[in-house]
């Protein structure tokens, strides 16, 4: 499953999958109910029923569709209770945000006629024979993967491909199961009226119909604007498919630089000694000007000439500390860009900032210990001796933690972590320098709506100590439920043990209310 998360940059990058919706202003809101008799329905927020229960799974509604089960084949329904995508795929998903409705959904089947990939002798162990395989494996196991909007039916992808991504080529092993989700290099984005679908573009256009806008698409600039290749060329292409200047970009596979005395610094996107990692985590761009840029900042280009760093006996040549980078990143709404690199007599990673003139912003240290980048460009340090939030401002702010920390993505300012005094768990504001919610508690998780967080208790039972869940509000310091559950999902679901018997259903992720008769 793929969650909406915001984008942010960490040493390995993480690359933020997002779909689209349509939108929803007046609909009641419905929530998966549990019935006695073991299937689900939908009730209302009060836990009126109001779509009767036929489906073994069902999940929460996104503005207006939901996926769910009948005979462990998955559909997708409307609030009304009516099949849209009908009941026969052994896997489907759903992802909403803003303005469009796509569906994903898989077919699998055995392309036993595919005889030249059949195996021989797989996994064949001449030194041993527990790791034989069969003599012949005639199975190739296919996926037909389809993406499809929900606003007039039209089939915006599909793909054929071998069911393969974790399945380690084992498929001949009695314990492999198929791929049951969507694959990493399936993409789907979305930014104001423009949807992404794999290199696809469409615009949502009058009667909410898609149409197709010319190029091969790369990826979104920002709300207005997108980066398109064609004629062997990228260029920055406007909602309406046409070239909003006259500049054109080419892919690069490193950065080049210039030292005060002259000499060029090479600074590869991939270095070697760093494989599978980057060091630039993003696509690196050079424009018909001679100008090298860091997507999605076409708009801010790298400087040309570098400067050597120089800051009281803290000193290093550029050419140091662009060959020991660790990552170079643009920092969004900025003039800076990131450096993190080894440099100096420190051997930790020390983060530098370097403006689009070369010059390195010296007025404060080059602080280590980075964990990542947020998307409004706030650096968050906490593998270091210091730790604490460097906003955009270039202050830096302490936090108190002594492992664990990270930000309430939906709540700004609020950070949680480990209290380095008492070794419980708290929410601290960063701007106020005050715990929001005190640190009391053995773990707290992500937010799964904003202000709404999963903390959990350490609870001993028949002499046996074991982890239960339960919500916090954390705007408001409140419990809303008590450590109840085993474990507590992002969209509600939750698992418990009641007479001995585990059992799954929802609850309300802002009250707490279980839907369940």
């Amino acid at each position: 499953m793929i969650t909406l998360r915001p984008i942010y940059l960490t040493i390995t990058t993480l690359f933020f999958f997002n779909t689209i919706m349509a939108q929803e202003t007046t609909v009641v809101p419905l929530y998966p109910l549990l019935a006695q008799t073991g299937k689900f329905g939908y009730c209302d927020s009060t836990g009126n029923s109001i779509i009767p229960a036929r489906f073994d799974e069902a999940q929460p509604f996104k503005n207006g569709y939901a996926v769910a089960s009948v005979n462990q084949q998955y559909g997708v329904i409307d609030l009304k209770g009516k099949t849209i995508v009908p009941f026969k795929y052994p896997y489907a998903d759903l992802f909403s945000d803003g303005l469009f409705a796509v569906a994903i959904t898989k077919k699998e089947y055995n392309a036993w006629w595919r005889c030249w990939q059949w195996k021989i002798l797989p996994e064949f162990n001449v030194l041993s024979t527990g790791n034989k395989g069969p003599f012949l494996v005639t199975k190739v196991p296919r996926a037909k993967w389809k993406i499809r909007s929900l606003q007039g039916g039209k089939v915006l992808f599909r793909q054929r491909r071998m069911d393969l991504e974790n399945a380690y080529g084992s498929y001949w092993k009695k314990d492999w199961e198929p791929y049951r989700s969507v694959p990493r290099d399936i993409l789907i984005s979305s930014s104001g009226r423009n949807l992404q679908v794999q290199h696809r573009s469409f615009q949502l256009g009058a009667g909410n119909k898609l149409k197709q806008v010319n190029g091969h698409f790369f990826d979104f600039i920002n709300d207005t604007t997108a980066l398109v290749f064609k004629n062997g060329q990228y260029y920055k292409s406007g909602i309406n498919g046409k070239s909003t200047d006259q500049i054109t970009y080419t892919e690069a596979g490193s950065l080049l630089f210039n030292r005060t005395s002259g000499k060029t610094i090479v600074v590869k996107k991939q270095r070697q000694d760093m494989y599978p990692y980057t060091t630039i985590s993003t696509a690196v761009f050079k424009s018909n000007e001679g100008k090298y840029y860091l997507f999605p900042d076409l708009y801010k280009p790298l400087p040309a000439d570098i400067q050597d760093y120089k800051k009281e006996d803290d000193t290093a040549t550029a050419a140091e500390i662009m060959g020991q980078a660790i990552i170079i990143s643009s920092i969004p709404d900025s003039e800076y860009f990131l450096v993190l690199s080894i440099f100096g007599k420190s051997k930790e990673s020390r983060c530098l900032l370097l403006d689009t003139n070369g010059h390195w912003y010296t007025k404060i240290p080059a602080y280590a210990g980075l964990d990542m980048m947020l998307s409004n460009g706030d650096l968050l340090f906490t593998r270091g001796a210091k730790k604490g939030m460097m906003g955009r401002d270039l202050l830096f702010k302490s936090l108190p933690f002594s492992e664990n920390a990270a930000p309430c993505y939906l709540s700004v300012d609020l950070y949680s972590g480990k209290d380095a005094a008492t070794g419980k768990y708290g929410i601290y504001d960063v701007q106020k320098q005050t715990w929001q919610v005190m640190p009391v508690y053995d773990y707290i998780g992500n937010e799964i709506v904003p202000g709404i967080i999963v903390y959990t208790a350490k609870i001993v039972e028949n002499g046996h100590q074991k982890e239960m869940y339960g919500l916090l509000d954390i705007q408001h310091n409140k419990v809303i439920t008590p450590p109840l559950y085993h474990h507590i999902d992002g969209d509600g679901l939750v698992r418990k043990t009641e007479n001995g018997k585990e059992i799954s259903f929802y609850i309300n992720r802002v009250n707490g209310k279980e839907y369940r008769e």
